[in-house]
């Protein structure tokens, strides 16, 4: 190669490799950003996905030119380093050398899991979570090694270039502020590739219960309580409003057995208490009660969270989604076209449920796991009564879909009743721990999503409200995909 354009592409690459640090660590930040309380989980995901077709285009420059292209004799090096001969320079060189093979192979993997998010299934998502403490370990020592021999070629050029009468003290204290960032650089990156080997060896998630689906119904005679009974706050234009949940009644008696009520049937207590005007009605176009004023004035909607949630926007009927203790729950403002968008959607669901005679037959059932995608049509879905504590019998779940085909011996599964999964201190509901094969492990497992197409992967459908504990009418699909936290 010419000797030119071979200098120009390697300080083009010392170039490309810082850029590569930036944004391996807006993607390491990014990536366990949506698993925890920063910012908005949409947010942190695009600029996830951002982050890391950066990371491949760059890493794909800085590979090609630093690790195939040049050429470095490793007997040499080490033979040199074996002589004491040449310097901590030529050290810090095989150890830039020695990191990067076993970077980029880890990063082969990792790049290769993360597609599999797009159902590009060359490696399991779950290697996603395994392999990333191996990946950070090594890019923090490639990442330290490489700002080492920078510094140790900035100080060269500086000495070289220093004119004479310069201020050699002024010069060390540059040099030493340079050093010192450099280690905060490195330390904050040890701490995350620390904090991501603990999590891999410690996944998160504490549950009870077995693995399978039980035979009969675990409430007709159990001693678990799951009735809401502390104190909760509901904020309405920023003024908080308290309530005893053992005095809330239910306007749906169809759908929750005593003790249990909706966040609607908040309001409705809230209003019966005077602490505000409610004027409300119930559509049967919709099978849901509608908001038509607070305190005089209309379009309001709702947002809500449970423990270790975050507050998320929400297609779902307010009548329908149970009220549990640690919830958090604002009333706001919103825009009228978005609240007829998504009640045009509900209005869809009782037609459908009006043309098939009153069974609920949901036309698309996706599942998206670790190994494998499978499509589902028309699926007839009927009650199993899992949650007898809290629904009326009769009431069908989200859940009831994949209890509904593994009746029609589509496909088999596995159930978890978890008390708290990692942050979220008050689960109480059955996780889907199994479906065929994939079976749940660390931090990966299934969510789901119910609803209008419309509002499918994040944007309404996606709520922290356990699929046990989301009564249905006739959504137009309900999907099951593979995530890691």
């Amino acid at each position: 190669m010419d000797k030119k354009l071979s200098s120009r592409l390697v300080r083009m690459n010392r170039r490309v490799a810082w850029l590569l640090v930036v944004s391996s660590i807006v993607l390491i930040v990014t990536g366990y950003g949506q698993s925890i309380d920063v910012l908005d989980r949409r947010t942190m995901r695009d600029l996830h996905v951002v982050s890391e077709w950066a990371f491949i285009a760059l890493l794909s420059y800085h590979a090609l030119v630093g690790t195939l292209l040049a050429r470095y004799r490793y007997s040499s090096s080490i033979r040199r380093i074996l002589a004491r001969s040449g310097g901590p320079g030529v050290m810090l060189r095989f150890a830039l050398r020695a990191t990067s093979w076993p970077l980029l192979i880890l990063s082969g993997f990792v790049i290769a899991s993360g597609l599999s998010w797009y159902g590009i299934l060359i490696v399991p998502f779950n290697q996603h979570i395994e392999l990333d403490a191996l990946f950070f370990i090594f890019f923090t020592v490639h990442t330290a090694v490489g700002a080492g021999l920078a510094l140790k070629r900035l100080g060269t050029r500086r000495s070289g270039g220093r004119r004479a009468g310069e201020n050699e003290e002024s010069e060390g204290d540059r040099r030493g502020f340079i050093r010192r960032l450099g280690g905060i650089g490195v330390l904050v990156l040890s701490t995350v590739a620390g904090y991501s080997l603990i999590r891999s060896l410690y996944p998160t998630g504490t549950g009870n219960g077995n693995g399978t689906a039980p035979d009969a119904p675990p409430y007709s005679d159990s001693p678990v309580n799951t009735r809401p009974s502390a104190r909760g706050q509901v904020s309405i234009r920023g003024r908080v409003y308290s309530f005893d949940p053992t005095r809330v009644d239910t306007v749906r008696p169809d759908i929750f057995r005593p003790g249990f009520f909706s966040i609607f049937d908040v309001l409705v207590h809230l209003h019966r208490e005077g602490k505000i005007t409610l004027e409300y009605h119930f559509d049967e176009s919709m099978n849901a009660n509608l908001i038509d004023r607070v305190d005089g004035e209309p379009n309001w909607w709702y947002q809500i969270y449970y423990t270790g949630g975050w507050p998320e926007r929400s297609a779902f009927r307010p009548d329908h989604y149970p009220w549990k203790d640690g919830a958090s729950m604002k009333v706001l403002r919103e825009d009228p076209a978005r609240i007829e968008a998504y009640q045009s959607t509900w209005r869809e669901e009782i037609r459908r449920l009006g043309s098939t005679g009153g069974k609920v037959l949901i036309p698309n059932v996706y599942i998206q796991s670790q190994n494998f995608r499978r499509e589902f049509r028309n699926v007839e879905v009927t009650a199993h009564n899992l949650r007898r504590d809290m629904f009326q019998d009769g009431v069908i779940t989200a859940l009831d879909v994949i209890l509904s085909l593994a009746d029609q011996k589509k496909i088999s599964y596995g159930l978890k009743w978890y008390e708290s999964i990692g942050r979220a201190s008050v689960v109480k509901d059955y996780w889907v721990e199994k479906i065929d094969s994939d079976r749940a492990t660390g931090g990966c497992g299934y969510v789901y999503e119910a609803g209008d197409l419309r509002y499918r992967r994040f944007s309404g459908n996606h709520i922290h409200l356990p699929a046990g504990s989301r009564a249905i009418n006739s959504p137009e699909y309900v999907e099951l995909f593979w995530i890691c936290l």
